[in-house]
């Protein structure tokens, strides 16, 4: 923790995609925009300071909207859930082919 904010991750990988991980695989992450937004003294992610003259919100702010308006206003729930039951049927047969 870093002035109350979580910077740090450490998770334990015991399944991934439904299969047993021997050994146990793990991992450790950083909330680097956390460490830069402390480093930097800005309150917004978008206010980072990417590069000389150009911030974080002029590259990442506008994909983000764009994502989060196709995930959550725009996407065909129904259909996505079918095409992933499809590709995992197909993952499934092709496990137990050995591949």
């Amino acid at each position: 923790w870093l002035d109350g904010m979580e910077i740090t991750q450490f998770t334990y990988f015991q399944q991934v995609g439904g299969l047993e991980v021997k050994p146990v695989a793990a991992e450790v992450t950083y909330g680097l925009e956390r460490l830069s937004s402390y480093i930097q003294d800005v309150d917004s992610v978008y206010d980072l300071e990417w590069a000389d003259g150009v911030k974080y919100g002029d590259i990442f702010k506008e994909p983000e909207y764009e994502h989060s308006k196709y995930s959550f206003e725009e996407s065909n729930q129904e259909m996505l859930l079918n095409l992933f039951d499809t590709f995992e049927t197909e993952a499934k047969k092709q496990l137990a082919n050995g591949l």
